[in-house]
């Protein structure tokens, strides 16, 4: 078989994307970079405006991040085998080229976020028996990040500003990995804030501090995720965690205490110490909806 021209494309693999990343892809062709390489995920970096962009290459059965391109093939075919950390890559006109793999974009799908509870005639209640239970599955937190995490709902709570920026400052980039369990905390808070009207103010307020600081302050991968959370998307089992924590009066979607435990193993497959953070902080959200469920954040 013949060598590849130079500047030649290679045959492309079809792929869907998230819309989260409509704007890359639809967009004016940008170089980049790739970060990160796992079986079942690329992690790549592209200049933007401002500061960069991340895009995700994932496997059928990657975790179906929020921006994530996604091929058919399985992890176990290794699609993503070629790829090597620093190699080029580009993006736009409907086309990503990472490293030797080429992706045509031929369809679309929409990252989850967690249901929004209607504001009016709905009451939304969360049943402290069920946030023990969740919390008993939980591995616990490192003591100092336990400690963080009361000091930000605390603040949270009050409504200062100085002692939120305080928290969110102590959490960001705290622990090790290319997601911190200290914003792996952040992003189970705000997409569990992110369920109730009542908590939105609380929702945005965070989410302000915390995308305004986060690029600054831990990796390019977990500044890019923490930007999505603040938006309300997450991987599906955060989701399902958020949705099944709260009970809706009349609602035919309670989730039983058991499923629920199903959908606490599924995320706390994700990741070495992901899943676990993640659930620490939407339970914690759902806490904070029971301690201020009508104070007015000015």
């Amino acid at each position: 078989m013949p060598d590849q021209l130079p500047g030649q494309r290679s045959q492309a693999t079809r792929a869907a994307a998230s819309t989260r990343t409509r704007h890359l892809l639809a967009g004016p062709r940008r170089p980049g970079q790739v970060l990160g390489v796992f079986p079942t995920a690329v992690y790549v970096g592209f200049s933007a405006d401002e500061g960069s962009e991340l895009l995700i290459v994932e496997t059928a059965d990657g975790l179906r991040l929020p921006r994530a391109v996604t091929v058919a093939a399985a992890s176990g075919a290794r699609p993503l085998r070629a790829i090597r950390i620093g190699d080029d890559a580009h993006v736009g006109e409907g086309r990503l080229d990472v490293g030797p793999l080429a992706l045509d974009v031929v369809r679309w799908w929409s990252p989850r976020r967690p249901r929004t509870i209607p504001s009016n005639n709905t009451f939304t209640w969360y049943d402290d028996a069920r946030l023990d239970a969740v919390s008993r599955l939980l591995p616990a937190l490192p003591a100092d990040l336990e400690d963080r995490l009361a000091s930000l709902t605390r603040a949270l709570e009050t409504s200062r500003s100085a002692d939120l920026q305080d928290a969110v400052t102590a959490l960001l980039g705290l622990g090790a990995g290319l997601t911190p369990q200290g914003d792996d905390v952040l992003a189970g808070l705000l997409v569990g804030l992110a369920a109730a009207p009542r908590a939105r103010a609380l929702a945005h307020r965070l989410g302000a501090v915390v995308t305004s600081l986060a690029t600054s302050r831990t990796t390019t991968l977990s500044a890019a995720l923490l930007r999505d959370a603040a938006d309300g998307f997450a991987v599906p089992a955060l989701v399902d965690l958020v949705d099944g924590l709260h009970q809706v009066e009349h609602s035919l979607r309670t989730t039983s205490q058991r499923t629920l435990a199903d959908v606490v193993v599924r995320l706390l497959a994700v990741g070495h110490t992901s899943g676990a953070a993640l659930a620490h902080g939407a339970v914690a959200a759902a806490r904070l909806h029971v301690a201020v469920p009508t104070r007015k954040v000015s």
